[in-house]
């Protein structure tokens, strides 16, 4: 049980990490801010294609998520 919390805890505090990062990024520098876009969308379909593969969510799901980012349906 000890083991599963400090994972939890990891997991939570890498999370964080990066949402932090992401909020407090420069807002003012053009380049960063779509750099951060990018980073933010690129992980959005990554998210969604393990999902999917988890099972978590359906073919139909899985494929509105890339459509919507201008990506083709998945086979």
């Amino acid at each position: 049980m000890k083991q599963l919390c400090c994972n939890l805890m990891f997991i939570l505090l890498l999370t964080g990490c990066d949402t932090l990062r992401y909020f407090s990024a420069d807002r003012t520098d053009k380049e960063k801010r779509e750099q951060l876009e990018k980073d933010r969308l690129r992980w959005e379909i990554k998210n969604a294609e393990m999902r999917y593969q988890a099972g978590n969510i359906s073919r139909a799901d899985y494929n509105r998520i890339r459509r919507k980012h201008g990506l083709p349906a998945a086979d």
